[in-house]
């Protein structure tokens, strides 16, 4: 598990939770096998779990999501592959706390 305040960037594959107060971005060269909670969430790469964005979400044209995925505003540009369950939700602040 990662817990951070500050914004993440992953850019290779990982398995697991992670938790930040910041952003979280998924590069296109990134994987993901697992949940993050996050203020905003920018995926360009490979997503699979449950992510959780207490303002936004941003599904970017090379990404490849399945799983669950929830925030108050979602934006899915097209040409990415979504394999998911997508819900408009607002995370509650305890949600997101380290």
């Amino acid at each position: 598990t990662i817990n951070e305040h500050e914004d993440i960037v992953i850019d290779s594959e990982y398995s697991g939770s992670i938790v930040t107060n910041g952003f979280c971005e998924v590069s296109e060269n990134g994987h993901v096998m697992g949940d993050i909670r996050a203020r905003a969430i920018t995926i360009l790469g490979r997503t699979e779990g449950e992510f959780t964005a207490r303002d936004s979400i941003v599904v970017k044209k090379s990404a490849k999501i399945k799983g669950h995925y929830y925030s108050p505003k979602i934006l899915i540009e097209s040409g990415s592959e979504v394999d998911a369950r997508i819900k408009r939700h607002r995370a509650q602040k305890d949600e997101l706390s380290l």
